[in-house]
C-alpha cells in the first residue's frame, strides 16, 4: 500500500516539503487509531514552528475520517494546527465523509479486487474470508451514514437479513449485529464535535469512474446496488464532499479512481 503513495511523497519532496507518510490499521475502530496521529501531527507542529512553516495534510479515502476523527477528539491539537501562519490546508482525496456502499459491495461478495485476492488464499473459501471481514469494526465503519444512501437502516441486522433473502444464490454471510450497532458510534462522535469538516482551509479532491456504487435496495424480492455515474467507483460526490467545499470553490477533479487518486502524476 505504501507504493501508492511514494511518488505523490516524492513529488511533494522535489517542490522543497518534509513530508511524513503515517500508516495505520483500517481493520480497527478508527479511534484505535487516534492516539498515533496525534503524535504525528504534535511532532510536524512542534518542528515546523521553529522555522515557521506551515503543517499540511494529505489524507486518502479513510484517511480523511481518520483526521476529523483525530481533531475532534483533540481539540487543544486543533487549536494548534489552525493557528499555525501560512494558510495550513488539509486535503482530502476521495474521503468518503458519510461513509461508502464500497463496503456494501465487499461485504455482499461483489467487489472485483477482494474476490481477485480471495483466489489467491487456498485455505479460505471467499464466504470464510468475507466473515472475517465482516467482523472489522474499521470496515463497518464506513458504511454509509447519509439517509440517502441507506444510512438510516444500514446498521440494522433485520436490514442484511433482508438483503440476504434477496440476493439469491449467495453465500455471504451477514455482519454481526453488534459489530454494526458499533460502527455508528464513530459518526455520533464526528456529528457532535468534528471541527474540520466545516473548515474553509478544507480542500477536496474528487475522483472519476463510470459508476460509483449509491443506494441498496431490495425490490420486487431481489437485492440490488444503484449506482451513479458521479463518483469515483467508491464514494459518491454527493456524500463524500463536504458542503464547504462545494461552496467555496474547494473541489478539483481528478479523472482517476478512488484507489488511484494518489498515484495519478498529471494531477501533482
Amino acid at each position: 500500500l505504501v507504493d501508492s503513495y511514494l511518488a505523490l511523497a516524492n513529488a511533494l519532496r522535489q517542490r522543497g516539503y518534509r513530508v511524513v507518510l503515517h500508516g495505520y490499521d483500517w481493520r480497527k475502530p478508527i479511534a484505535d487509531s487516534v492516539a498515533g496521529l496525534i503524535g504525528v501531527i504534535s511532532d510536524a507542529l512542534a518542528q515546523a514552528k521553529t522555522i515557521g512553516k506551515p503543517v499540511h495534510a494529505i489524507v486518502h479515502s479513510m484517511g480523511g475520517v481518520l483526521i476529523r476523527r483525530t481533531f475532534a477528539k483533540d481539540l487543544t491539537l486543533w487549536s494548534a494546527w489552525s493557528a499555525q501562519p501560512g494558510d495550513p490546508r488539509v486535503i482530502m482525496l476521495g474521503t468518503p465523509n458519510k461513509g461508502s456502499h464500497a463496503v456494501t459491495l465487499l461485504l455482499t461478495g461483489r467487489d472485483k479486487f477482494f474476490r481477485q485476492l480471495s483466489f489467491l488464499d487456498l485455505r479460505h473459501s471467499q464466504a470464510e474470508l468475507l466473515k472475517i471481514a465482516s467482523q472489522f469494526q474499521g470496515v463497518l465503519e464506513l458504511l454509509p451514514v447519509d439517509p440517502n444512501e441507506n444510512g438510516d437502516e444500514i446498521r440494522q441486522a433485520e436490514t442484511w437479513t433482508g438483503y440476504k433473502a434477496g440476493d439469491t444464490g449467495s453465500d455471504w454471510p451477514t455482519p454481526p449485529a453488534n459489530v454494526l450497532a458499533q460502527s455508528r458510534t464513530v459518526w455520533n462522535d464526528l456529528a457532535a464535535h468534528d471541527p474540520l469538516i466545516g473548515d474553509e482551509r478544507l480542500i477536496y479532491v474528487a475522483g472519476m469512474a463510470p459508476q460509483t456504487p449509491a443506494k441498496a435496495r431490495v425490490i420486487d424480492g431481489r437485492f440490488e446496488l444503484l449506482g451513479t455515474p458521479a463518483g469515483d467507483g467508491r464514494v459518491p460526490w454527493a456524500s463524500g464532499i463536504p458542503q464547504v467545499c462545494a461552496e467555496n470553490g474547494r473541489v478539483y477533479y481528478v479523472d482517476a479512481a478512488h484507489g488511484d487518486l494518489p498515484k495519478t502524476r498529471e494531477a501533482f
